[in-house]
């Protein structure tokens, strides 16, 4: 193996090692991993971006055009309420009809956008046939996936290995060539659930439509987050609006409905003022609110200049800037510098500018500089941590007499007789507690075991308004801690959301994007990974597939269903944007498919004639269709394509091939066809699926070459076997996106994810030689 080779072999490592890890997003490593080959002289200067005119990208993103276009005009939504007037509520022909739609969808757009099409349909056709949506959804997904795989332009594995063929000097595979194998997987998917499969889908008893409408406080268990609040007569927060006493800031708590004698206010706003006797009917943990009652007639004053000058050389300033990817997007308080290594996060300093006040939930940014406060010892554990620490510009007194502020303990106080350690304040507030002052003997105390007495005062560091609005918050009476109360109204709804496959939303969080007074909804809690989020629900970072629990005005649910960044789940969607465009969006798609089945253009072109013939004839608009385009995806495959041409220059190809030639060719073709079907899909459960095509396809045809066998069959189990991914939820996308509505947990996807990918290799390998003779 020459110098080249192996160098070209480590650097490859490293990128495959980046895409497993996603230490960076997967585009950005391709796209420095394309420069970092052309700076080495790997690549050409020439040949560098030839992968953004490669026939795969263009036939990327006119099949991204077509599927818009056939979302915005309901095509699915019409097809999926004609399925549900014939199939009625059985739940065996329901699967079947869901299966065939999904498979049929998917193997003209993509996997995931097929999913995300059909997944409100297919939630509506449940409800009306009375069926837990888990019986359904994982049918859906699978049969996306395994659909995407009937034509060329269904899945990026098949657009791909056809432009890495044709390169090659191979006459590439033709739009419907893999049609025979894909309708084969798709046949086996459908019988497994037919004959067996459904019997393992979980039944989700709380996801069913019962009486016009599912019980979803039953299925997030929200009760166990409702307990009710009384103003008591003569309270100071009578006047006060519910923005005052900082409900959602502090405790992350949301006041559903106010009680005021025989009149309901369903989903208060903000300004919403409060009256004495006023019951209040709260979404949140019931134990952060106790905590709060602590303070219950504590009094508040700033902290003397003399005090600080006391308490300041204690501390010592350092700094440090946000100079790692995996930071960039995320919360100061997901650094957890307080709990690591007992420092205070004082001054966010962006830009020339320093802020202090409530920098917890701030997104850092790369070159953010982050300015902490500790003893000796508590900076020297962040360097040993890994932190590198510089000077600091923060004046320590100066800071402190403007920012700390003391909280006296009285003698009703229930704090009293309690350890500092004990007190559980600064785990609940954005605050940092620096210690005990007690004024009788001048001491200030930093131990944890030193019990509280009347009269200290507790020293805090931040915002001196928001602790106001808390020790007001504590006036709170507790009235009840059990309700079952209804949330809902003629004029507030409750209502599920998904996050869209290419939502901006996701790595943000509720409290980032101001999301009540945006969308004009409450999120009460989340759906991931089988279980609901009820605690601190504002600061949960947002993932793909993750279900939202909304609430809000019923009149603005047509909006937020029209949103991009959401799939809302609703019987109340109102129809698509342009109905009566759905013959164009059709007309596209039959366009696309009679031009390459006869072949008048090549798959790239005719692909690119059906999208201008839907944007020319209105069913969609440019702006939507570039938003519609899964950019992510173009730069992954333009810049891995260059690179995969190198990794054949340097010959690691040709050592891969021979490699594999002797240790598995010896015993016939069928098995090495059988060890690139099962890397393939290997590797495509754990990297993406276009690197697998990247890196596999060369030494496929390398292979073929040197046993002197026909390349075809192997190509064609490759690129159909990137699509076997039903293991996890992980696998794919389109599990993904289904998992929240499920209310699925991942063992579900491994119960039936088994024997699906077994049927499906003995189909494939059964079907390929009988087509494809080697």
């Amino acid at each position: 193996m020459t110098f080249d080779a192996v160098f070209v072999l480590v650097l490859l490592v490293v990128l495959v090692y980046l895409f497993l890890t996603e230490k960076f997003p997967v585009d950005l490593t391709a796209l420095a991993g394309l420069m970092i080959f052309v700076v080495l002289g790997y690549v050409s200067f020439e040949d560098a971006f030839s992968g953004f005119s490669s026939t795969a990208v263009i036939t990327m993103i006119g099949t991204f055009f077509l599927g818009a276009a056939l979302r915005i005009t309901g095509v699915a939504e019409q097809t999926a309420a004609f399925v549900n007037r014939v199939v009625g509520s059985r739940e065996l022909f329901n699967i079947i009809a869901v299966m065939v739609l999904g498979a049929t969808l998917s193997a003209f757009m993509s996997n995931v956008a097929a999913t995300a099409l059909l997944l409100p349909a297919t939630v509506s056709i449940a409800h009306r046939a009375e069926i837990s949506p888990s019986k359904l959804l994982i049918p859906l997904s699978f049969a996306t996936v395994l659909g995407g795989s009937i034509t060329i332009i269904g899945t990026m594995p098949n657009i791909l290995i056809s432009e890495i063929m044709r390169e090659k000097g191979l006459a590439p595979f033709q739009f419907f060539d893999f049609s025979p194998y894909g309708l084969a997987l798709v046949a086996v998917g459908i019988l497994y659930f037919v004959v067996s499969g459904r019997r393992h889908l979980p039944e989700r008893e709380a996801l069913k439509r019962r009486k016009g409408k599912r019980d979803l406080k039953s299925v997030y268990r929200l009760t166990e987050r409702l307990f009710s609040l009384r103003v008591p007569r003569g309270s100071a927060i009578a006047g006060k609006t519910l923005s005052d006493l900082k409900f959602g800031t502090a405790l992350d708590a949301h006041v559903v409905t106010v009680l005021r004698g025989d009149k309901r206010v369903f989903a208060p706003t903000a300004g919403e003022v409060l009256r004495e006797g006023d019951l209040l009917l709260v979404r949140g943990k019931l134990a952060d609110l106790r905590r709060l009652l602590r303070f219950r007639g504590a009094h508040i004053r700033q902290a003397s200049a003399q005090f600080a000058s006391h308490v300041a050389p204690r501390y010592e300033a350092r700094s440090f800037s946000i100079k790692d990817h995996v930071w960039e997007g995320a919360h100061l308080r997901e650094m957890k510098l307080r709990q690591k290594y007992r420092v205070i996060a004082a001054v966010l300093e962006r830009e020339d500018s320093f802020r202090a006040d409530r920098i917890a939930d701030e997104s850092l940014a790369l070159g953010d500089r982050i300015h902490v406060l500790g003893s000796q010892e508590q900076l020297q554990m962040m360097e040993e941590g890994g932190i590198v620490l510089e000077p600091s510009s923060i004046n320590i007194p100066e800071f402190f007499a403007s920012h700390a502020f003391t909280l006296q303990v009285t003698s009703e106080s229930p704090l009293v007789g309690t350890p500092l350690k004990e007190s559980q304040i600064v785990g609940l507030l954005d605050l940092n507690l620096l210690g005990l002052h007690r004024e009788m003997d001048g001491v200030f105390y930093l131990s944890e075991e030193e019990e509280i007495v009347s009269g200290d005062n507790l020293v805090f560091v931040g915002e001196r308004a928001f602790m106001r609005g808390l020790v007001q918050l504590g006036e709170l009476e507790i009235e009840s801690t059990n309700v079952d109360s209804d949330i809902e109204s003629s004029e507030v709804g409750v209502v599920e959301a998904i996050l869209s496959p290419r939502s901006k939303l996701i790595d943000k969080t509720i409290r980032d994007i101001n999301f009540s007074d945006k969308y004009g909804f409450h999120c009460l809690a989340l759906w991931r990974q089988g279980r609901p989020i009820r605690s601190r629900v504002a600061r949960e970072p947002l993932h793909f597939g993750d279900a939202l629990l909304l609430r809000g005005p019923r009149r603005k649910i047509a909006v937020l269903a029209q949103d991009p960044d959401f799939v809302v789940l609703t019987d109340e969607i109102p129809k698509a944007k342009r109905v009566a465009k759905a013959p164009v969006a059709l007309g596209g798609l039959f366009l696309t498919i009679l031009l390459a089945v006869f072949q008048v253009f090549p798959a790239h072109i005719a692909t690119f004639a059906g999208a201008t013939f839907v944007a020319l004839f209105g069913a969609i608009h440019m702006r939507e269709a570039y938003r519609e385009v899964e950019w992510r995806v173009i730069f992954l495959v333009a810049c891995l394509i260059p690179i995969g041409n190198a990794v054949g220059d340097v010959g690691l190809v040709s050592i891969a091939a021979e490699s594999l030639a002797g240790s598995v060719g010896t015993i016939g073709p069928l098995a090495v066809l059988i060890a690139f079907s099962l890397l393939s899909s290997l590797l495509s459960q754990t990297l993406d699926g276009t690197l697998t095509i990247v890196l596999l396809a060369p030494i496929t045809i390398e292979s073929a070459s040197s046993l002197g066998i026909s390349p075809y069959p192997l190509l064609m189990a490759v690129a159909i076997s990137a699509s076997i991914a039903f293991l996890t939820p992980f696998s794919h996308k389109a599990h993904l996106l289904v998992m929240g509505a499920g209310g699925y947990r991942a063992k579900d996807y491994f119960k039936v994810g088994v024997p699906v990918t077994i049927l499906a290799f003995l189909a494939l390998w059964i079907v390929i030689p009988m087509i494809l003779p080697f």
